[in-house]
């Protein structure tokens, strides 16, 4: 219902994590905003192919390392994406990330994402503000889920408010920063940043949220270098970023995954980062309660689909 920052992509990530423990076949369609590219494009072909994220989108292209065996596909129309995963991939899920405004294409399970830390009910329409469409259309929704609740089991302050267009069961979400990982995606240990200065650097739709997340990793945070959600890196950004390392005498570089696939599009950027910090990027881990709702929600589609 809102744009930027509201938790889909990670929670697409949960969701897919799920599926492919139940031994289903998803694909994963999106509309890949931000890339250079128009049309339908396989960002991955779940067998090591993956676009850049200035072609594929930075958040397919997340989701396409994240999950190398699913195919992922970016298309401004949903159902020609959708088409081409089910004749070249044969899926037997498909999981839409950020459609829930695309109604060309039924669904067996519609959730609408809610942030817990904005009240949905106070917040204008685009673009005064950042609600995307009329709060009547929540009745849409087969499942609401909240997320970016502060301590589980959740309770939002003003979600009695919303009960006038929706009624059903909710999902609440809390994420934490589970792991980190290095430029090459091999894994890097917590501790080794406690101690020392970090300097942290974002483009995405809520970088107060990812520097909250890191401080309750009780690391020390010297600075914030933050740009526009979807941001495409370029070379001077590298200098500039170099540029405040130095001045904050920072030791540490901390970016978030779906910012380390534009760093990667920017040819030498890690390269040059990595000779003077030590650059890895925070790896989000989503927890959900009441626990197995969202799970038996899944194990439905599941059914319909076998």
């Amino acid at each position: 219902m809102t744009a930027g920052g509201t938790g889909k992509t990670p929670l697409v990530g949960w969701i897919t994590n799920y599926l492919l423990s139940r031994d289903a076949r998803p694909a994963l369609i999106s509309r890949g905003y931000g890339r250079t590219s128009r049309g339908v494009r396989v960002v991955s072909d779940g067998n090591g192919h993956v676009l850049g994220a200035d072609e594929g989108g930075d958040e397919p292209v997340q989701l396409s390392h994240a999950f190398p065996g699913v195919p992922v596909i970016v298309g401004e129309r949903r159902t020609e994406a959708a088409e081409v995963a089910l004749a070249r991939f044969h899926p037997d899920i498909l999981v839409l990330d950020d459609a829930f405004q695309h109604r060309a294409i039924g669904r067996h399970l519609n959730i609408l994402v809610v942030d817990a830390s904005c009240d949905l009910t106070r917040e204008p329409m685009l673009p005064a503000g950042r609600r995307r469409e009329q709060l009547s259309s929540m009745q849409r929704a087969s499942l609401l889920v909240f997320t970016h609740v502060r301590s589980l089991p959740g309770t939002v302050p003003w979600e009695y408010r919303i009960r006038r267009w929706y009624d059903g069961e909710i999902v609440y979400t809390s994420r934490q920063i589970a792991a980190l990982k290095s430029t090459s995606g091999e894994a890097a240990e917590i501790a080794l940043c406690r101690g020392k200065r970090c300097l942290l650097l974002s483009g995405i739709g809520k970088p107060q949220q990812f520097e909250h997340d890191v401080r309750d990793l009780g690391v020390d945070v010297a600075g914030h270098i933050r740009y526009r959600d979807h941001y495409r890196y370029a070379a001077r950004d590298i200098e500039s970023i170099l540029a405040e390392a130095d001045r904050l005498d920072a030791e540490v570089l901390m970016t978030t995954e779906k910012d380390l696939t534009r760093l990667h599009s920017v040819p030498g950027a890690l390269d040059t980062l990595a000779a003077r910090l030590r650059v890895v990027a925070a790896v989000l881990a989503v927890h959900t309660s009441p626990a197995g709702l969202l799970e038996a929600h899944l194990d439905a589609c599941i059914g319909r689909a076998a």
